[in-house]
């Protein structure tokens, strides 16, 4: 069934359905939302401890359906147990006839599974085309997974033209299920939000530059946030930025990287001079062209001086609007010696958490004695994308309006 607008929708599409509908009280809601408050009221007095059938003679009466009630086919509950028999007995021709049954009756987890099978070419030839169909059936019913895989093949370009749109709107539906519907895990949703972050930086009118003493991590969390290998990851002490390299990212967000700090007084000099520069430079309206930077810190380091004499010597003096500056603590899964991190669980626990909280009070305190700045800091882990949404929220929350994607 399509999205609701009017009972017409209703009267086209109706199927078993609508007993779906009629039971997850999405029909009522619609109903209310869309000003068919008569209707509304009358399915409200019906018994839901009914049976189908009878559920939906009573949905029949009252939107004057033309449908023999006697003749419903089995219920897609059904359906669905015999689909999912042959799917686990590597049946997936079987599978898939089932699944087509009970999609076809509007169970919008059939309509996810058989978006997914043709998106994996089981029982049936690989047809990008046709996941997106049933993937969007099911995501029109509020089926969270479907959203998000809505969302990912939009925002990839997967079976259908590439549209950030498209892939943010599915992204936020998928999030902001209610509990009763969110039927995707904690990954899950935690990729989505980082997905829709992203989207968002993508769309953002913004230049950020990033810097941080060699090994913090800059490349690392780069491609951290916006899955993209857009710079080179060092695995040893040598930098593998040795100039300020500028990053196109889609028609607004570009982002520039400076050469890690640390490795020697001479070539420290160089750096912060061009650092200094690029503070400085105007945009082609006369305002900063650099609207936002970002200092990444490594936090299982005990020397932070190379990193604090950069924020309070180069950075403060230079940036006209302090809040667009944020101190970001990156490698947070080793900062106690690589103790107390639960890779499995993908955090830390009670007393590398507490070691986090009071390493994040110390550097701000830090930062406030020596330059009277109460400046924004995270912690987070690039590498295993541990707090990495808190981290993009409090890049997104310093945005500067004008800046902002506001869609």
């Amino acid at each position: 069934m399509a999205i609701i607008k009017t009972i017409d929708d209703i009267r086209a599409n109706a199927n078993e359905g609508l007993i779906g509908l009629y039971l997850d009280k999405r029909l009522v809601k619609w109903l209310k939302n869309y000003n068919y408050l008569d209707y509304a009221a009358q399915v409200e007095q019906i018994d839901c401890n009914l049976s189908r059938k009878d559920i939906f003679s009573e949905l029949a009466k009252i939107f004057e359906l033309n449908i023999d009630v006697n003749s419903l086919a089995t219920s897609s509950e059904e359906q669905l147990c015999k689909a999912q028999e042959y799917y686990d007995a590597s049946d997936y021709e079987n599978a898939m006839i089932w699944y087509t049954k009970a999609a076809e009756q509007y169970s919008a987890h059939a309509q996810c599974f058989l978006g997914f099978m043709y998106y994996c070419g089981e029982g049936v030839t690989k047809d990008l085309q046709q996941a997106i169909y049933w993937y969007t059936k099911a995501a029109e019913q509020g089926y969270a997974y479907a959203q998000y895989t809505l969302g990912f093949m939009y925002y990839c370009g997967e079976g259908v033209t590439k549209d950030l749109q498209q892939a943010l709107y599915w992204y936020t539906q998928a999030v902001e299920q209610g509990a009763d519907r969110l039927n995707i895990d904690e990954e899950t949703k935690n990729s989505c939000i980082k997905n829709i972050t992203v989207i968002k930086l993508q769309q953002a009118k913004l230049n950020m530059l990033i810097v941080g003493a060699t090994g913090s991590g800059k490349s690392t969390t780069i491609n951290a946030i916006f899955n993209l290998d857009v710079a080179t990851v060092g695995d040893g002490i040598d930098p593998e930025t040795m100039d300020i390299q500028k990053y196109q990212l889609h028609d607004n967000l570009v982002l520039w990287d400076t050469p890690g700090l640390g490795d020697s007084i001479e070539k420290d000099k160089q750096h912060i001079a061009k650092i200094v520069s690029m503070l400085q430079k105007k945009d082609t309206d006369g305002n900063a062209l650099i609207d936002l930077v970002l200092v990444i810190i490594d936090a299982s380091s005990r020397y932070m001086e190379t990193s604090y004499s950069l924020i309070n010597d180069t950075i403060i003096p230079n940036m006209k609007e302090k809040d667009r500056i944020i101190i970001a603590l990156n490698q947070c899964e080793i900062a106690m010696r690589g103790k107390g991190f639960d890779y499995d669980k993908n955090k830390p626990n009670p007393e590398l958490l507490n070691f986090l909280e009071d390493k994040l009070i110390s550097v701000k305190r830090r930062i406030y004695e020596s330059s009277n700045y109460d400046c924004n800091v995270a912690y987070y882990s690039a590498e295993t994308g541990y707090n990495v949404t808190e981290f993009f929220d409090l890049i997104i929350d310093n945005i500067p309006t004008s800046k902002r994607y506001l869609g």
